[in-house]
């Protein structure tokens, strides 16, 4: 990230780190929504060897399918399953605790579960709608590439005030959801010493590179 020239010469960086893998490696994707996968189940996905690329489907009737450029055949001996639902939607963000509603939003890159679970934390341990907005200022959920980079510096900029919050502190610490969680119990492992030696490192210049990233036209 610190030394990223623009958004496909950083996704070609992360890339080459394993941090993130495409399908087919001959087509460059325009949209990066956060799934997760494992390289044993990527050599899975990877033995499909018919793939159509002519946008969204329309409709699948008995003998074709239209899709947003042209048709294609198909037959009414074959199974068609439909997994492409929008199950992140991209509302507009609104405050995430006001009067009498909470508005359930993202904050942070990823990880679902401990990210909304926290938001119940806050709403029974800090007292001021005020206080809980400004610890949780909310995001859009992603869809193109430069998405990520938005949520990433988000993520990285809001973690730090709720990591001073002593409340909040305390509970991510201990909770078994948090990812990072256990962190303290291999403090001195040289690979986490080395790590935190990279993000003390490179840390500030990743994210100025990654603001002026999403300022490009």
């Amino acid at each position: 990230m610190a030394h990223a020239t623009s958004l496909p010469d950083l996704f070609a960086r992360l890339e080459a780190e394993r941090f993130v893998l495409r399908v087919d490696t001959t087509v460059t994707p325009t949209m990066c929504r956060g799934a997760i996968i494992g390289e044993a189940e990527l050599a899975l996905v990877r033995q499909i060897e018919h793939v159509i690329r002519l946008g969204h489907v329309q409709t699948i009737g008995l003998d074709t399918i239209t899709l947003d450029r042209r048709q294609v055949t198909t037959d009414a001996r074959t199974l068609h399953i439909h997994c492409a639902a929008r199950g992140l939607p991209r509302r507009p963000v609104r405050p995430m605790f006001e009067p009498g509603r909470i508005t359930v939003q993202p904050y942070m890159w990823g990880f679902a579960c401990f990210q909304f679970a926290m938001l119940g934390v806050a709403e029974a341990l800090v007292e001021e709608d005020d206080e809980k907005n400004r610890l949780f200022p909310p995001i859009s959920y992603w869809d193109s590439n430069g998405d990520y980079v938005t949520a990433f510096l988000a993520g990285t900029a809001n973690a730090r005030s709720r990591a001073a919050h002593p409340a909040l502190a305390t509970w991510a610490k201990r909770s078994r959801l948090n990812p990072l969680g256990e962190g303290d119990r291999y403090s001195d492992h040289p690979t986490v010493i080395a790590a935190r030696d990279r993000i003390k490192r490179y840390g500030p210049a990743a994210v100025e590179t990654l603001d002026g990233l999403i300022r490009l036209p």
